[in-house]
């Protein structure tokens, strides 16, 4: 079927909504207008395909799923700008970690029958604190950042497929693609434009961000290639994770390797010279990842923490309700 023009109103312009009747009543003038019968025929085209709706309901449905309030403190918890993350909570577990190591040294020396805690070596500790600190801090950390980048993206996908909203109240929204008036069936969040056959979500549960013009004109007409774009979304964003984790998990071993080694002693408790060039390794790496990280540019940082409506408060009170509890644990 050839491509039909928008039909209007004879009397002030405005678009109208298609039906299978002979006249439509205009909802900005209320004027009647005949309905040519091509345009009919197109109508009723569009409300037989079910089948075709019914699945882009299905998975409209499966994409229109707010986040879980759990996810949204944690990335609110912990994604976090990198000095914010170090004050209110890297720095405290860092204590902790430390804390734990010690009492650790307390049961390797009991199970593996050590004079005293004192004698069991230094190396077992030092693991036992930088694994504490990955598992406790960096993990979290990383955890944080791909909730809220989920959110973000999923809120993204969403808005570009959202119909736009009336120029006049009450009449009918208008669809994303092409801006004909849409006929939205009544229990149904999936509106087929009659005109340029885009799919257009009505009624989204899930709040959606401002920005997304852009994504409209990417993801395209179909419900379908939304869930496709929301499923590689998901994959880039795990292997970004992963990505993250083992930049963490290198840079924990890097530190954890050089500190055991500034711990190097001498019977005679002075330290040797691989101590030495351990502790100006420790400093030297401790600040070189303490300035990279608070000088790298995050793009996407103000995007992914937008589509959070976990409340802002929950940045400071969060962290210090997780170190009482490691706290209290340790």
């Amino acid at each position: 079927m050839e491509a039909l023009d928008v039909l209007r109103c004879t009397r002030c312009d405005a678009p109208l909504t298609l039906a299978d009747a002979e006249s439509v009543t205009c909802a900005s003038c209320g004027a009647e207008n005949p309905v040519p019968a091509a345009y009919r025929e197109l109508h009723r085209a569009r409300v037989a395909d079910q089948a075709g709706r019914a699945e882009a309901e299905r998975l409209l449905r499966s994409l229109d799923r707010p986040p879980r309030m759990a996810t949204k403190v944690l990335a609110r918890t912990f994604d976090q700008n990198m000095f914010a993350f170090l004050v209110l909570y890297g720095v405290p577990v860092g204590l902790g970690a430390i804390f734990l190591g010690l009492r650790a040294d307390v049961w390797i020396a009991h199970a593996w029958h050590y004079a005293s805690p004192d004698d069991v070596p230094f190396g077992y500790t030092a693991i036992i604190i930088f694994a504490a600190l990955f598992v406790l801090a960096f993990v979290p950390r990383a955890l944080g950042v791909y909730a809220n980048r989920r959110v973000a993206d999923r809120a993204k996908v969403l808005s570009a497929l959202a119909a736009k909203p009336p120029n006049v109240p009450g009449s009918a929204a208008q669809c994303r693609m092409c801006g004909a008036p849409l006929a939205v069936e009544p229990d149904r969040i999936v509106a087929v434009c009659s005109y340029c056959r885009a799919e257009n979500a009505v009624h989204l549960e899930t709040k959606l961000v401002a920005k997304a013009g852009a994504v409209a004109e990417t993801i395209g007409r179909e419900v379908r290639e939304a869930a496709q774009r929301d499923r590689e979304e998901r994959m880039a964003t795990s292997r970004l994770l992963r990505h993250e984790l083992a930049r963490y998990l290198v840079r924990t071993v890097l530190l954890g390797g050089s500190f055991v080694l500034a711990c190097q002693e001498t019977p005679d408790r002075k330290p040797t010279t691989a101590a030495i060039v351990g502790i100006i390794a420790t400093a030297g790496l401790f600040l070189f990842f303490m300035l990279r990280s608070m000088m790298s540019i995050d793009e996407d940082a103000a995007e992914r923490r937008a589509g959070n409506d976990a409340p802002s408060w929950i940045g400071v009170v969060g962290p210090l309700i997780v170190l009482v509890v490691l706290y209290a644990v340790c």
